[in-house]
Parts: C-alpha cells; structure tokens; sequence
C-alpha cells in the first residue's frame, strides 16, 4: 500500500466527528435528526450481536418504552448519549437476571430512578405541552425506532463497551456502594457506563 493511501487513511480516521443523517424520520416535516456518529473511536469498537430479537407485535410498545426511558434518562444528552443509555437497555435484555424485553427492563424493580416515583411514572412524554420537550420526544423517538431495527436486522455497535449500568455523578450526593464491583466502561456527556468484572475483565 502506497504511503499516499495510509496518509488519507489515517486523516481519515482522526477526523472527530461524522455525522449520518437519517431522512426517513416519520414526520417529513420534522427536523433531521442525526442518526449515527461516528467517530474514529468507533472504528475499533467490535460490534455486538443481540440474539434475542423484537417481535413484530411488540414493536409498538418496545418502542415508546425505549423513547420514554430515553427521554427521561438522557433527552439533555447528546445523541451518542442518549444511544449508550438505549445500549444499556439492549445489553440488560441479553443477561438472563433481567427480562428480555425492554418493556420489562423499564420496569424491574424501580431500578429506574423516574419509574418509582409516582408523579413521573405515568407521564406520557408525548402529551406534554412544553415544546422544546416534544422536539425531544419527537427526536427520541425517531432514535427508539432507529435503534431497534438496528438491534432486529444486524450487529450494533455498543459505544458502551457492554455497559449494564451508567449514573451522572452530578445527581447523586455520594457514590453508590454497587459502583465498587464494577468497572467503568466509558463516559458519554454526563453520564458514566459501567459493567460487572468478569473473568476476562480480571484477566487483562
């Protein structure tokens, strides 16, 4: 290979951000919304393969659970935020100690701060009246419809690195006692993704 080819490579790669812009959003009117970044990072990301997929008559509702956890969890986040909280709900599905379907992971055992609180659990995000918070909805839920065909037709590459768990220390007083078993992954905007050590984890 010619210097000249591993040089455009190489700039190629150090290029920060990309942006692929998805057109085929619901709405036509509706604003663009960026559908994957791709940064250099994420050429050397390995790309995971969900096995248990989505059923036809679940999409719906699979669907607004992933924008509603979304939305809650991560709509001031930028988009590569708000996927690594959706890839953290995918990754969850695959570990048998959790349900297998994203409806179920929402709901188990309030481990989703907003889904035990009475006043925010039956909000609908797609009924409220503010309008920079239905833009974010609108937007999330475009990014929910995405990301489950994703997960349904091929390999997604998880920026997450396997991540079942993620906080922002900005909203928390002290560091939660879980957070000494588990490794940090990565941090995406305010958030920090973690996971359990395995034995190839202690290995390396």
């Amino acid at each position: 290979m010619k210097r000249t080819t591993i040089a455009s490579i190489l700039t190629f790669l150090m290029v920060t951000t990309s942006t692929i812009t998805d057109y085929r959003s619901r709405d036509a009117n509706y604003d663009k919304i960026p559908l994957v970044i791709a940064s250099s990072s994420n050429f050397f990301i390995p790309k995971t393969h969900y096995t248990n997929k989505i059923k036809k008559n679940k999409l719906e509702s699979e669907k607004y659970c992933l924008a509603k956890a979304v939305w809650f969890e991560a709509r001031g986040e930028p988009l590569d935020g708000q996927r690594a909280v959706a890839s953290v709900i995918f990754n969850r599905m695959q570990d048998n100690r959790y349900p297998s379907a994203i409806c179920g992971v929402i709901h188990d055992r309030c481990q989703f701060s907003w889904n035990c609180d009475p006043e925010l659990m039956y909000l609908m995000p797609d009924e409220v009246n503010d309008p920079h918070e239905k833009k974010a909805w609108h937007s999330i839920y475009i990014l929910a419809s995405t990301m489950i065909k994703e997960y349904n037709s091929r390999p997604m590459i998880d920026i997450t690195s396997g991540a079942e768990y993620f906080l922002n220390p900005d909203d928390i007083v002290s560091t939660p006692k879980w957070v000494d078993s588990m490794i940090m992954t990565t941090q995406i905007g305010n958030h920090v993704f973690y996971k359990e050590v395995d034995s190839d984890d202690e290995n390396n």
